[in-house]
């Protein structure tokens, strides 16, 4: 294995830490704290995906230019930055600059995937996003929980009691330093100047223009990445609405404070299976079944995962049915990764991509909207608590319509490289 996967590894995990602890906090602090609508809340994830959509293939296309390791760098400043306005936030206007400030620096994922195509092969490749994957999933085990017992430890303190909701975003901006001084100091540089695109030349190697549009024209890309779209939707429907969903239907009895720390500990069982399968399982299932039959398998998962999910009142019974929506999740995220980045050349992965993280961004726009007006649906025959459980089967809905497209994935034949430059 590249040594240089140890410190990227530490170094998404870290980044992921201070992610994870918001999750569990910002959406229930915002509708209790500031008086927020459904809608005003799932907004503040809209802003902040919409500043991922803008940025995404222009970060994308800087690295591409001038390195990863720089971009990663102030990538990192912005999120910083937007984790401490959070903290000192004491309005909802000041939570949404907060999130738009983060979204549109927020290239740490897109670059890290750039990364990792520079540092692997065909032949590894998927075993390289499984590892930067649990990464994620690391941080996730770690970031809710602490997010979750962040507020009930400052809860319980006299003098710090009414910071509570305010503490988990400065512990946040804390992991997001270190996260920034990790990049500077023992992260190396991936790409070398010779491989570098500058801005506003084109490649040699593509004999002509690869870019956006001519990306969507060819085919298999427009296949991949409408299935992308599909998926990633209800995935977003489920992340955006699970905080106010867990409270209304599996917490609702607990106080605010109790409610954070439990939905961060349902989270942390997600991030748990998502490192355990991605850690262990993805390359030797990618080496039995392929990418592409892998992808079928966990989307049939899925759509079982949202109806179990979206039917239960009991928290236990919840986390029985997230253990196979997060194996799903493990096993599609870099089987997909991997069977995209084969159509972009070397010079030009960085931009592909950023492409490939703006689709997944554009479902944290829509989800979060359509989250937010389907839990302020005003159902005279529905209550409150039943109501919580539309957006999971709105999420049901697409993971469905999901698994009949996947078959056209499963019919692919994936090019090569030289193959994909050809087609474009």
């Amino acid at each position: 294995m590249d040594r240089r996967f140890i410190p990227l590894f530490m170094i998404v995990f870290v980044d992921l830490v201070g992610f994870g602890i918001v999750i569990p906090v910002l959406l229930l602090h915002a509708e209790e704290s500031f008086g927020a609508t459904d809608l005003q809340a799932t907004g503040l994830l809209t802003a902040f995906s919409i500043g991922m959509v803008i940025a995404g293939p222009i970060l994308g296309r800087l690295s591409d230019a001038y390195g990863r390791r720089p971009v990663l760098i102030v990538s990192q400043i912005g999120t910083f930055i937007g984790f401490i306005v959070l903290g000192l936030a004491n309005s909802l206007f000041l939570l949404y600059l907060g999130r738009i400030i983060d979204g549109i620096s927020g290239g740490n994922i897109t670059t890290a995937r750039a990364y990792i195509n520079d540092i692997t092969t065909e032949e590894n490749r998927a075993r390289g996003f499984g590892l930067i994957s649990a990464a994620f999933g690391a941080g996730f085990i770690v970031g809710p929980v602490l997010g979750g017992f962040a507020v009930t430890v400052t809860a319980g303190i006299p003098s710090l009691a009414a910071y509570s909701q305010n503490a988990p975003f400065f512990v946040a901006a804390l992991f997001s330093l270190a996260s920034i001084l990790g990049t500077y100091f023992i992260l190396p540089e991936s790409l070398a100047p010779e491989a570098r695109q500058p801005l506003g030349e084109r490649s040699k190697e593509m004999d002509g223009d690869l870019g956006l549009m001519d990306i969507l024209r060819m085919e298999k890309m427009r296949t991949i990445l409408s299935f992308t779209f599909v998926t990633f939707l209800a995935f977003s429907l489920f992340q955006s609405s699970f905080p106010i969903f867990a409270r209304r239907r599996l917490f609702s009895d607990v106080s605010l404070e109790m409610a954070q720390r439990n939905i961060g500990l349902v989270l942390t069982l997600f991030g748990m299976t998502n490192v355990i399968m991605q850690s262990f399982f993805v390359g030797p299932l990618v080496r039995r079944f392929g990418e592409q039959r892998l992808i079928v398998y966990a989307t049939f998962g899925r759509i079982i995962a949202f109806l179990g999910a979206a039917l239960t009142l009991n928290a236990y019974v919840f986390a029985a049915f997230a253990a196979p929506l997060a194996i799903g999740n493990a096993i599609s995220q870099p089987s997909l990764q991997s069977i995209i980045s084969r159509f972009a050349p070397p010079k030009l992965r960085g931009r592909v991509m950023g492409i490939f993280q703006s689709t997944n961004s554009l479902t944290l726009v829509f989800g979060p909207i359509l989250a937010g007006f389907l839990l302020s649906a005003n159902f005279p025959s529905l209550s409150s608590e039943s109501t919580a459980a539309l957006p999971m089967f709105a999420a049901a809905g697409l993971v469905t319509v999901a698994f009949f497209m996947s078959f056209r994935i499963l019919r692919l034949e994936l090019p090569t490289q030289e193959a994909a430059l050809e087609e474009a």
